[in-house]
């Protein structure tokens, strides 16, 4: 995604080379209208495609810190000083606009942090961008913010053409990094390097530090059923445990469910598992129980996993067991293996 004042002759440039490396990989990209409520639907749009991990460039003329503005001499011998914001802020409009839009570091904190099931990566190119580095790194589900610069200089054209030229590098050879360390690395490629080096008195990109654990909320909003052997025909108990793959992908699990039909007589909620390879299990979770077929009571199990803080992830092979294999419910055209739901979101690439 991008946003920002990509009709202002300084940042036009590199919005242009963000968004065309975007497009090359194939990327789902959003062209943000210019305020923070653009932003927010923007965001909105891409959750609603099912995307979880959302990357943002911002791009717009950035703000020193109270009693930080520097002073300068315009084009016609004018000594200029820069305005001073005490809350970071970025005109999100092209320069001289009538109606300039702009964003602070707290109110787009406030609007990512409203979207904790998604992953942002946020690069922010503006004078004293590095402003914005603090504030955002603290959200639990940032992965990793880069600015063109740190809190006291000015940036100039480059920072995004050279973000593009490494990711096509990165691109080149894939299965190396994931997309938040290929950003990462960029800071010291060889194009960064070159730019840095056009300006080295003002030029000081920064990038927030590694996380040390996973993010907190990595699932994506959209709802699937990864596995399900049920069917109509009727059924016997006895079932054997099914086993299912995740075709390479990781899932966070929101729900299993089995089937207890027991002669219409259904059982008394137990437990369900996932066991992974070597015999390693995930749970048992406790089961509610639910009414089916004629009011038939506690012939659906339902448990749910994990939490949003701490998710329940899945990537690789598994089988579903439960803790009542007598009363679980099979037939010929599930190949006798009991009857399982699993219902998952996809997991953020983190």
């Amino acid at each position: 995604m991008t946003i920002g004042a990509r009709d202002d002759p300084a940042f036009s440039y590199d919005f242009g080379q963000i968004e065309a490396v975007a497009h090359d990989l194939g990327l789902d990209t959003v062209k943000a209208q210019p305020s923070a409520d653009g932003l927010a639907k923007a965001i909105e749009q891409l959750a609603a495609r099912g995307r979880s991990d959302i990357a943002i460039f911002l791009g717009g003329h950035g703000y020193a810190a109270i009693g930080e503005g520097q002073s300068y001499t315009d084009a016609k011998g004018g000594v200029i000083t820069e305005p001073e914001y005490r809350n970071p802020t970025i005109n999100l409009k092209d320069n001289g606009s009538s109606a300039p839009a702009s964003i602070t570091a707290t109110g787009l904190a406030r609007i990512l942090g409203r979207f904790p099931k998604l992953t942002f990566k946020v690069i922010v190119d503006s004078c004293h961008s590095g402003r914005f580095l603090d504030p955002l790194a603290a959200l639990a589900n940032v992965a990793i913010v880069l600015t063109s610069t740190d809190a006291r200089h000015y940036a100039y054209v480059g920072f995004g053409d050279a973000i593009a030229k490494s990711l096509r590098t990165w691109a080149a050879s894939p299965g190396t990094t994931k997309l938040a360390e290929a950003l990462r690395e960029a800071l010291s490629s060889d194009p960064m390097k070159s730019w840095v080096a056009s300006a080295p008195n003002d030029l000081h990109p920064q990038v927030s530090p590694p996380r040390t654990g996973p993010i907190a909320s990595r699932c994506g909003t959209a709802q699937s059923l990864l596995f399900d052997n049920w069917n109509g025909d009727p059924v016997a108990g006895g079932g054997t445990p099914p086993s299912f793959g995740t075709a390479g992908k990781a899932y966070c699990v929101v729900s299993i469910s089995t089937y207890h039909w027991n002669d219409g007589s259904g059982a008394g909620p137990g437990t369900i598992a996932l066991e992974a390879g070597a015999g390693a299990a995930l749970g048992p979770w406790k089961a509610s129980g639910s009414s089916g077929q004629n009011a038939a009571p506690n012939v659906n199990w339902t448990a749910t996993p994990g939490s949003a803080a701490k998710p329940v992830v899945i990537d690789g092979t598994y089988t579903c067991r439960g803790s009542d294999p007598a009363s679980w419910s099979q037939n010929a055209a599930s190949g006798g293996h009991g009857f399982c739901k699993v219902t998952v979101e996809p997991a953020s690439a983190g």
